[in-house]
């Protein structure tokens, strides 16, 4: 594995290489927005640069066939991370697995 890639970036590639089919990653509870405007910002820019560094990387996605789908209330979410969710998803749409 590459030095620049990510935890979860590494933790997909030993699934995928263990064999694992799915890989559920629950990401953002409902409970999460009881918490202060600060904390739900900090989390909202979290989910964002994640989910930019794996389109930015989409390589390892591809490479492996990896989808990326995301469930939830998406009326809940900013902006930014929408376009993030979207641009993620758009770039892993053709991908079978």
């Amino acid at each position: 594995m590459a030095d620049n890639e990510g935890a979860g970036e590494q933790i997909l590639e030993i699934c995928y290489k263990a064999g694992v089919k799915v890989v559920t990653i629950y990401a953002f509870s409902i409970e999460n927005f009881k918490r202060s405007k600060y904390e739900v910002d900090a989390l909202m820019d979290i989910a964002k640069i994640k989910l930019s560094q794996l389109s930015q990387h989409g390589d390892l996605l591809d490479r492996y066939g990896a989808k990326i789908r995301i469930l939830g209330h998406r009326s809940l979410v900013n902006q930014e991370v929408l376009e993030a969710m979207d641009r993620a998803m758009e770039l892993t749409k053709s991908n079978d697995k």
